[in-house]
């Protein structure tokens, strides 16, 4: 048994069907999984094709292939379906054949998730970098199965304080959702709800493993200059002096360095990196940044809490939330965090379905290319679906390429 970020030894196995598939599958067991579903019944395949991105298969369709004969495959795959019984109506939605090219079979597993799960979730399993992102012939809102993800992800993060999703920024738009494939295009419904004015790309945030001190060294400078940043700019985070060291602006640089959850280093050590099960506790989350400021930035923000707060906490949640992504802040001052790949003028898009907001890039024939999904501080329960249904906002389809 190994834990999410190992890299495990690959073993030869075939397919429990072998009736259906013929040839072996050069993968890694995923007995492992099968047990967690039994633990998590809400795990789903989604949840399966995340966790075993963390495997090898050394022939790229076995990253779908060889998860057909779970239990949670069964909405994609009927095991019972025969080559020389099925019909176009009953064919299964992923039908396992060699020939085609693996960005076919990724892209038809990703069809049958969004089929599956009726939300956009899929999006959030999606990480690009500036090289990926450019990459033609593989759509951008489908996911590389066969590459392992540098940062969790927050589309699917559990809170376990509630049991539910830890976010939900479309919250009550189900009948308002477009999601369909047209060729190699995904067609969304939503609107645009903010653009990123600047990405602070200079703040180190590398993990370093179980040596926090060494963290809290490279952080402490960082931070403070953020803090300097958001004096500058108007933000919807507070009605006080924007040249101050205000609460309001220290709690939600805070807040989203930690994407608004604590308990991040216990979900590191866990087998399924993609789901969060972190715990919502705001006080907690402003004790723990207040200790760290109060001590490592030396500006005595909320300097009652500072005495409970745990700052190495603080750390370890941050160094989980912010491996492979940056800070940015929007035309109307809102701070998030989002991909490496995220630049200037990116658009932030509230997409209907989606659980947290989705950053996208326009390209000359009018479409989107999806760079990935972030956290901003203020919006993520569903404070803007309000202003939307005001008439704050207008709907748009989007095209993803």
């Amino acid at each position: 048994m190994a834990f999410a970020g190992s890299r495990l030894p690959v073993y030869q196995t075939y397919h429990l069907k072998g009736a259906i598939l013929m040839r072996a599958f050069n993968v890694v067991f995923l007995y492992k999984y099968q047990q967690f579903v039994h633990l998590h019944v809400k795990i789903d395949y989604l949840g399966i094709l995340q966790a075993s991105r963390t495997s090898i298969a050394s022939v790229k369709h076995d990253y779908i292939y060889a998860t057909l004969g779970h239990q949670a495959a069964r909405k994609v795959y009927r095991h019972d379906n025969t080559q020389a019984d099925q019909t176009k109506e009953s064919l299964s939605p992923v039908q396992p054949d060699c020939a085609k090219r693996p960005s076919r079979v990724f892209k038809e597993a990703s069809e049958a998730i969004l089929t599956e799960t009726g939300n956009l979730r899929l999006l959030s399993a999606v990480e690009q970098d500036e090289r990926t992102i450019m990459l033609e012939g593989h759509p951008s809102w489908v996911p590389r199965w066969d590459t392992r993800k540098h940062c969790i992800t927050l589309g699917d993060g559990l809170n376990i304080t509630s049991n539910e999703l830890a976010y939900n920024v479309s919250s009550g738009s189900s009948t308002l959702q477009r999601i369909s494939v047209e060729g190699d295009v995904l067609m969304l419904r939503g609107f645009e709800f903010d653009e990123v004015a600047s990405c602070i790309v200079s703040v180190p945030f590398e993990r370093y493993g179980k040596n926090p001190d060494a963290l809290d060294i490279k952080m402490s400078g960082s931070i403070h200059d953020i803090l300097r940043r958001l004096h500058d700019i108007s933000s919807p985070y507070t009605d006080q002096d924007a040249k101050g060291v205000t609460n309001g602006l220290a709690t939600a640089l805070g807040r989203t360095l930690t994407a608004g959850l604590t308990n991040w280093s216990a979900v590191q050590s866990s087998m399924f990196l993609h789901g969060p099960a972190a715990i919502s506790d705001e006080e907690t989350l402003d004790a723990n940044f207040a200790a760290f400021i109060s001590r490592s930035v030396a500006q005595r923000t909320r300097a009652s809490q500072a005495g409970k707060g745990d700052r190495l906490q603080f750390l370890m949640d941050m160094q989980v939330v912010m491996a492979n992504r940056q800070v940015f802040t929007t035309k109307r001052g809102f701070l998030g965090i989002g991909p490496r790949a995220l630049r200037e003028g990116d658009t932030c898009c509230i997409l209907f379905g989606a659980m947290v907001p989705i950053m996208l890039r326009r390209k000359p024939n009018s479409r989107y290319v999806l760079v990935g999904e972030s956290y901003v501080h203020g919006i993520m329960q569903g404070e803007t679906m309000e202003a939307f249904r005001e008439g704050k906002f207008d709907v748009a389809d989007f095209g993803l390429d």
